[in-house]
């Protein structure tokens, strides 16, 4: 429900309510999937590839989401509270980039 209600705010002209649905969609990831996986297995420190994806999605994606949604709250720098999601493009970018160079 909330990854629908992030768009149809941000078309009907409310950015702050589609950043906190952002925000919250991003928390709600972090709640249910990665809170059980740290609790599983512990977080190993590393410089592989691996390591480093689970590093952003265990502390980096919740403290900035976090702060996304207080920007967003306070109606300040509304620019710096689109992150999250200029993160998550960054991500399919970089993907989208290694397939072309290489392929499958």
């Amino acid at each position: 429900m909330l990854a629908g209600a992030a768009p149809i705010f941000a078309a009907l002209g409310n950015i702050r309510y589609a950043i906190l649905a952002l925000a919250a969609i991003t928390l709600a990831t972090w709640v249910l999937d990665s809170l059980p996986s740290i609790a599983l297995r512990d977080v190993t420190l590393g410089l592989d590839f691996g390591t480093l994806v689970e590093l952003f999605l265990y502390v980096v994606a919740p403290v900035v989401a976090a702060a996304a949604a207080l920007l967003a709250l306070k109606d300040k720098r509304m620019l710096l509270a689109c992150l999250p999601a200029l993160a998550k493009w960054m991500g399919f970018v970089a993907f989208f980039i290694a397939i072309m160079i290489y392929g499958f």
